[in-house]
């Protein structure tokens, strides 16, 4: 009986310790494993612009406003950094609101040949000031009521608003939306 004992207890000691070595050297995979995927993390980061330290000014998508509050949704270019997604922006007295409209693309043509125009004097002529070149938006000033959820607004701030979760606007500019394609047309491939 202490014969069966003793090779009982020898079996169980013997299994501890191959269960033992084994889990020490699987643990060591999956740590090895985790370095692995932490320097492919590293590795991507590299690939982000990193955002600046200052920042006054934002872009991103209306999704409420209540009263004088809008709340803004803003994606950042790098998913690494730990930004604020959702700013909540205070429009005062002093806010300025430009509401920006496509062209008519008839003028923009004209603006354009103007421009053309300019930059072939500035060959012939040193020292002429470069032209600026033309804006295919119209702006027009707006109001509060004119914020709508959906709507893209560029904000600027007189403060660094990088982290910012609540400040106050110095000026709202929307940017139209694209327009939709007429009923019946096809679509171009950028639209589908």
């Amino acid at each position: 009986m202490n014969k069966n004992i003793i090779v009982s207890l020898g079996i169980f000691l013997a299994g501890a310790a191959l269960g033992f070595g084994i889990g020490r050297i699987g643990s060591g995979g999956r740590f090895g494993e985790l370095q692995k995927l932490q320097a492919q993390v590293e590795q991507a980061k590299k690939f982000f612009p990193q955002t600046p330290a200052d920042i006054r000014t934002i872009s991103g998508t209306i999704k409420n406003v209540s009263g004088r509050t809008v709340t803004l949704e803003i994606e950042s270019p790098n998913p690494f950094e730990d930004i604020p997604k959702t700013r909540m922006v205070t429009i005062s007295a002093s806010t300025k609101i430009i509401l920006q409209k496509q062209k008519d693309p008839a003028v923009l043509q004209r603006e354009l040949a103007v421009f053309d125009a300019s930059v072939k004097t500035l060959a012939t002529k040193p020292g002429t000031p470069s032209p600026m070149f033309p804006s295919p938006f119209q702006e027009t000033s707006g109001v509060a009521s004119d914020l709508k959820p959906g709507q893209s607004v560029t904000i600027t701030a007189d403060q660094n608003i990088r982290d910012a979760e609540a400040f106050e606007a110095r000026e709202m500019r929307l940017t139209p939306l694209p327009a939709a394609p007429a009923p019946g047309l096809p679509l171009s491939p950028i639209n589908r």
